[in-house]
């Protein structure tokens, strides 16, 4: 034994102590309490004299609770021992009053300092920004109660918090008042009536207080009762400021929630090694910007290749003295001698500070420059001559034409080299308009070396006699122009045919398209990778919890910002002045003017169009039309890419009439982008697709009323009308999945804050009828039976706020894996409802080749089970949003409790949204296609009229 004490001691010798010393802290310096406690006790003889509480050698050896509880066993509840009674209460309030100061000194202590390392508002109910906090304006804005959530004297309140009570505040505290003060009146005369009814039934059954007022509680909750309805300020009883207080605390538990989720994501690996750039609410960066459908730029190298051979024409026949003797390989020469050069242009009005209205063009021009020269607005190159002498844009006049460049964001201009983004590709197009001119690579060689063969064999089919091929690979007539035959052909044919060949085009197409697919791929790789866009900003995050669904409509407007300079690939503006003579004479005089005729001087009766200038003016304007017929012959030079997939009619009617290329994206090129952006790409393709179709069925209708009753009438009215029937089929489609499934966590998020406040409004209304409920005589506990679903209404008003922001993060984490597993399990179903099965060629890392799919398929099977796929995963999406409030309306079953508030009987907003959404959508695009269609054809016909 003396070993074992021996090492007793020497164990705590050495240790610290630290439980024994919060041992003597807490429980010794209460001894002498419960010691008093207890001779009070015995003094109103609720303990015996000789009880062992009372011998001061017990001291230490018993507690409070002891103390009370020995008390409580011996007190009687009569009519005699009322004073007993009444010291016990006393004692009792005490020992509560005392164990609740403790408990928030706890709180207090602890909640300042050593939680204030990890909470970011500091503790659990501080709101850091509570002048800028959205649930605390509302509720300030509904309630005009100033002090509560925002004080003066504490935090910069906003204009609203600084002037509450309004007049409308005023009357609704007056109101409350009235209502408060009728229902006291009301308490205090039940309370008379307990009191009657305990005479009586004293005096009838001889026990004191009668039979019923036999519980501890009974006393207190009748004090409770009238305390609730006693007014304090601004015509608000103290119920109704607990309530306030209720939804105060709970508002911010949830926004701290909320910042500390935010600040762990940005605490992440993937966030964290650039700095917490690019953190937001889905957790993901790479994945939320979709790849949008790559851009035929055909048309671009159409027009570049008119303007090389319109430049070439004016500088063959206007160049300073010398004869034209360009090697096939291609230089600068002629754009450094020609009278044809690039320009931006525009018209003083749009000047702002700078007076000139034309700057020339260099191989150096940069976008910033552009940018600045049109103020964001659309850049224009114009490739003509400068003279001020000329009235027309910029003293500049349109020789060979203009081309456009559509300016679609104004993010990252400076440094889109390593942002990438909408700016990088706008700067792509730029570059590639440019290059085409200055000639820096093979495919824009080609086009200069194009436009040699394009004018000069035109210019030997007029004067045959003095520039004929001499046979073989000679130089034709001594002119020094490239070798004879047809470029793209190789074969050796006279040079008055050997215009450059349709493979030509396709060479020169293909070289191009891929180094602007590729441009752009990195432009979005770039984006993806090292934009901050996508970040949640402080701004949102100190409008609280409340504000916590505003970030998500983010996704839509990036996609679509960087989708939309994608699609604002250059457009022609202006062809050549001589083109644009041709044109407008064959539109005036009935001509054909579609296809490849549009620019034809050789009308089909045999005549010419009068052409101001002589030979060398119809020379050039035959050049050019030869050059436009290259590009527009029968089987088109660049098609779209997509025709690669979509080989048929059905299907490229499809992706004219509703502009579903984006749906094969979804499980293509878009497969590893989250399914919101995915969504978002689709709808954004759709809304593109209907407002070119309307623009179609405008110039359909503006045809057919130039035509009159012709049979090219009846085929242009016939066109305008189908484009007409189908434009708005799929507007509905695209405005739900461009424009309100994004938005549907912000709808969801807000209008479950408003049921929140509808709630607290309810409970305002309501707490004076629950302290009534608290008059009652019968009943176990403070509340009885009566009034328990009060407080826990209190709760949920308290709990509700944290439980949305639950209810958000749980949507968008389901919602996510949901959609990335069916896409992982689409095959097989596929294959099971259509009886395919080749496990071969099943991908087990669920990656999607889209040219196995297409040959798995037939094409109508490819193209309905990708929409049934689509519309999967729009309803999955509405699915999981609405665990935004279902969360907070059915959490409160886990605590037992079966109440019901106004959140439980609200209807789906989004249903109802999405519903009127498409029957506007329906309505309204219908009457807008024929709105257009008519006013198109009445314009056409307008104009048919003036010319005939």
């Amino acid at each position: 034994m003396a070993k074992v004490t021996t090492g007793k001691v020497l164990k705590y010798t050495l240790m610290p102590g630290i439980l024994p010393r919060m041992k003597n802290l807490f429980g010794t310096g209460f001894s002498s309490l419960s010691l008093l406690m207890a001779q009070i006790f015995a003094t109103a003889g609720l303990l015996p004299r000789n009880h062992p509480y009372l011998n001061l050698a017990n001291q230490g050896r018993f507690g409070i609770r002891h103390v009370i509880a020995q008390a409580a066993h011996n007190l009687e509840f009569n009519r005699r021992n009322i004073d007993k009674i009444l010291i016990f209460m006393a004692i009792l309030a005490a020992a509560i009053i005392m164990l609740i100061q403790f408990v928030l000194l706890v709180v207090m202590l602890f909640g300042q300092s050593a939680w204030a390392f990890s909470m970011p508002a500091g503790i659990f109910f501080d709101t850091e920004h509570a002048d800028t906090d959205l649930a605390f304006e509302i509720l300030t804005q509904v309630f005009g109660v100033p002090g509560i959530f925002c004080s003066p004297s504490t935090a910069a309140c906003s204009a609203s918090n600084a002037t509450v009570p309004w007049p409308i505040h005023v009357g609704l505290h007056e109101l409350l008042r009235f209502y408060s003060f009728g229902l006291l009146l009301i308490g205090v005369l039940i309370f008379m009536y307990f009191v009657v009814v305990v005479v009586a039934e004293t005096a009838v059954t001889g026990h004191p207080f009668g039979q019923r007022f036999q519980n501890v509680w009974v006393p207190i909750r009748l004090v409770v009762a009238l305390g609730l309805l006693v007014p304090i300020n601004y015509g608000l009883n103290s119920g109704q400021y607990i309530t306030l207080y209720s939804a105060k605390l709970g508002s911010s538990l949830a926004t701290n929630g909320w910042l500390r989720y935010n600040n762990a994501i940005e605490a992440h690996s993937l966030f964290a090694g650039g700095g917490g750039a690019g953190h937001n609410p889905m957790g993901e960066k790479e994945t939320l910007i979709g790849l949008p459908q790559r851009q035929s730029i055909k048309e671009v190298i159409e027009f570049m290749s008119i303007v090389q051979t319109c430049a070439y024409s004016y500088w063959a026949t206007r160049g300073p003295g010398v004869t034209p003797n360009i090697p096939f390989s291609g230089t600068s020469t002629m754009h450094a001698q020609a009278n044809i050069k690039p320009y931006f242009v525009k018209s003083a009005s749009i000047s702002g500070t700078v007076p000139a209205t034309s700057q020339l063009v260099t191989a150096g021009t940069t976008l910033q420059q552009a940018i600045d020269f049109y103020d964001y607005g659309t850049i224009i190159i114009r490739f003509g001559e400068h003279n001020d002498s000329y009235q027309d844009l910029g003293n500049v006049k349109p020789f060979c034409g203009d081309i456009a460049i559509p300016v679609t964001t104004a993010n990252h201009i400076g440094d889109f080299a390593s942002a990438g983004g909408g700016a990088h590709v706008m700067n792509t197009y730029l570059q590639l308009v440019k290059n085409l001119w200055f000639m820096p690579n093979t495919g824009a060689v080609n086009l200069y070396a194009g436009a040699i063969y394009f004018y000069e064999n035109t210019a030997m089919l007029a004067d045959r006699a003095t520039r004929v091929c001499g046979g073989g690979p000679a130089n034709c007539g001594g002119t020094g122009l490239p070798a004879c035959g047809t470029l793209g052909v190789g074969s050796v044919r006279a040079c008055h045919v050997a215009f450059p060949s349709k493979e030509w085009g396709e060479d020169t197409n293909d070289t191009l398209q891929g180094i602007i697919d590729g441009q752009i791929i990195n432009a979005w790789s770039l984006y993806a990778q090292n934009t901050s866009d996508m970040e949640i900003e402080d701004e949102i995050l100190e409008r609280g919890w409340a504000g916590a669904g505003m970030w998500f409509n983010r996704i839509a407007y990036m996609n679509g910002m960087f989708s939309e300079s994608v699609s604002g690939v250059p457009y022609v503006k202006q062809y050549p002045e001589v083109m644009e003579i041709v044109k407008n004479y064959r539109m005036t005089n009935n001509a054909e003017i579609s296809g490849a005729n549009a620019f034809d001087p050789n009308l089909a009766n045999g005549t010419s169009v009068p052409i101001p200038g002589g030979q060398q003016e119809v020379t050039r304007a035959t050049a050019l039309n030869h050059t436009y017929k290259t590009w527009n012959q029968d089987g088109q030079i660049g098609s779209d890419p997509q025709d690669e997939m979509i080989r048929n009619v059905f299907m490229d009617a499809m992706a004219v009439v509703l502009g579903v290329e984006g749906l094969f994206d979804m499980r293509g090129s878009n497969v590893h982008v989250h399914p919101l952006s995915q969504l978002v790409m689709v709808g954004k393709g759709m809304v593109e697709r209907t407002i070119k179709n309307m623009g179609m069925a405008a110039v359909g209708s503006f045809l057919q009323g130039i035509a009159g009753d012709t049979p090219s009438g009846s085929i242009m009215g016939a066109i305008a009308g189908f484009f007409s029937s189908t434009a708005f089929l799929g507007l509905t489609a695209g405005i739900i999945l461009f424009y309100i499934v994004p938005f549907l966590p912000f709808v969801y998020f807000f209008f479950t804050v408003g049921t929140w406040v509808k709630t607290i409004f309810e409970a305002m209304v309501g707490v004076p009828l629950w302290a009534l409920a608290h008059l009652r005589l019968d009943g176990e506990g403070l509340p009885g039976e009566a009034a328990a679903n009060g407080y826990y209404l209190l709760l949920e008003i308290f709990v509700r706020p944290i439980l949305t922001v639950f209810g958000l993060v749980a949507a968008i984490i389901i919602f996510t894996a949901q959609v990335r597993v069916l896409n992982f399990v689409w095959d097989l179903v596929v294959e099971n409802a259509s009886g395919f099965t080749d496990t071969s060629q099943l991908a087990l890392d669920g990656a999607y080749d889209a040219r196995q799919y297409a040959s798995k398929r037939g094409v109508l099977d490819q193209f309905f089970f990708t929409v049934i796929y689509t519309i999967i995963v729009y309803m999955l999406a509405t699915a999981a949003f609405k665990l935004i409030d279902g969360i907070p309306d059915h959490m409160l079953r886990w605590t037992g409790a079966g109440v019901s508030a106004f959140g439980d009987q609200n209807p789906d907003a989004l249903q109802d949204l999405s519903r009127y959404v498409a029957t506007a959508g329906m309505v309204q695009g219908q009457q807008l296609s024929g709105a257009i269609t008519q006013g198109s054809r009445g314009v056409g016909g307008l104009v048919g009229s003036l010319v005939d």
